[in-house]
């Protein structure tokens, strides 16, 4: 039959639902945003009850399922309104309505939960192409979504497009699929982090276990009367030359392993003072790669430095007892009681000045140093206060520090 043009009664006008009763991608109008929107188009049609454009419904037994205009109806519901214009769409299936429902996003965007909650019932009516030409997604993110909500079970539902995109990752792994799930939207990017550094971790790990293993040098865990040799956390550390009957074990620091030789007869092996020592290269290496981390965000916080506002690096750099380079400013300033707010130039010399040890928290000799352990720990605080987002490694070297300071 068509489409046909005819006034219906609102009462037996319902949203989209399936068989069950369920309804079909629909906006959450219990969300305030939604709710606001319904009251500003109940407003815009307050003379006649009802919009210009009238709204589309699909007819079974006696009855209307809303196809297009969901907004539309319960703006005439919050009016009133008793009956109404409606084009009555005969041919039209439950998916063709869904596919309908997500293309009036061009007129109000959806709230990120309900255009999930709509890709997500597209999906049970096509492939990963179809929902992609219809949703407006790639093929792959299709395909990611479909992962995740599979992985995810009936939590899914109330989880957005991009938040299932980035767990498809941990799909396999159901710890990894509960916390990505439960945890908060303000927790999700940490606990996401957390994650793929672990996999990281591990995937490295891995990788080392394998080169050593190729050179015939076995993972231990006794290595009593042997002396470490070298530490790698990448194959390309393990050494070239190494004399015969190595052996490696895990290193306390996560993703590293430790390479021993057999003692000579003669050498007294002090196997603590050789994992203190192996351990201090592995942590200034951690150090080091830190450094260029923490050099990035200060060269982009800089580089925005208008928008930025980073009220602790400034404090910071303010509260230096000898904060100015040249003597005759700092009397200048001292003498007019004037007070010069840091600026960036000001924040990158006391990046540098805080930052630049060659043996980062610790002495030439493998000691923790107070000054060094003061100013890495002091320019952490001010950096992570300012929204810089430390690594695990830089959390273990700055409570190192803290924990030798007494802090």
């Amino acid at each position: 039959m068509g489409k046909r043009f005819e006034v219906i009664q609102l009462d037996d006008v319902y949203p989209l639902a399936d068989e069950y009763g369920n309804e079909f991608a629909q906006r959450d109008y219990s969300l305030k945003v939604n709710q606001e929107y319904v009251a500003e188009l109940a407003e815009s049609m307050r003379k006649t009850g009802e919009p210009d454009e009238p709204i589309t419904v699909i007819p079974e037994g006696g009855i209307y399922y809303v196809r297009t205009g969901r907004s539309r109806y319960e703006a005439m519901k919050l009016l009133g309104t008793r009956e109404c214009h409606a084009v009555i769409d005969d041919d039209t299936s439950r998916k063709a309505a869904i596919e309908a429902i997500i293309h009036t996003d061009t007129k109000k965007k959806y709230e990120p939960s309900e255009k999930s909650r709509i890709v997500q019932q597209l999906q049970m009516f096509g492939d990963d192409q179809y929902v992609s030409e219809e949703a407006g997604i790639t093929v792959e993110q299709s395909r990611r979504i479909r992962k995740s909500v599979k992985a995810a079970g009936d939590a899914a539902e109330d989880l957005t497009l991009d938040r299932l995109i980035a767990m498809a990752d941990f799909a396999e792994d159901p710890e990894a699929v509960a916390a990505l799930t439960n945890c908060t939207v303000r927790e999700f990017p940490a606990v996401l982090e957390r994650l793929e550094k672990e996999r990281a971790r591990a995937a490295r790990a891995s990788s080392v276990v394998s080169a050593l293993e190729d050179r015939g040098i076995g993972i231990v865990e006794d290595v009593t009367g042997m002396r470490a040799v070298a530490v790698v956390s990448k194959p390309a550390e393990v050494p070239e030359e190494l004399p015969e009957g190595c052996v490696a074990t895990e290193h306390t620091v996560a993703g590293f392993y430790a390479i021993y030789q057999p003692a000579e007869d003669e050498e007294a092996v002090d196997d603590a003072k050789e994992q203190a020592a192996a351990t201090r290269e592995v942590l200034v290496m951690q150090f080091n790669e830190g450094r260029q981390r923490r050099a990035e965000w200060i060269a982009d916080l800089i580089d925005n430095w208008f928008f930025s506002s980073p009220r602790a690096l400034i404090a910071y750099v303010e509260n230096q007892e000898r904060r100015f380079k040249f003597p005759n400013v700092r009397e200048f300033v001292e003498k007019h009681g004037i007070t010069v707010p840091a600026g960036p130039s000001e924040v990158i010399t006391a990046y540098i000045a805080h930052d630049s040890s060659v043996y980062g928290i610790w002495n030439s000799v493998g000691e923790l140093a107070r000054a060094n352990c003061e100013n890495y720990t002091s320019l952490l605080d001010a950096m992570m206060a300012d929204g810089y987002e430390a690594s695990d490694e830089e959390i273990g070297i700055y409570n190192q520090a803290a924990g030798f300071l007494g802090r």
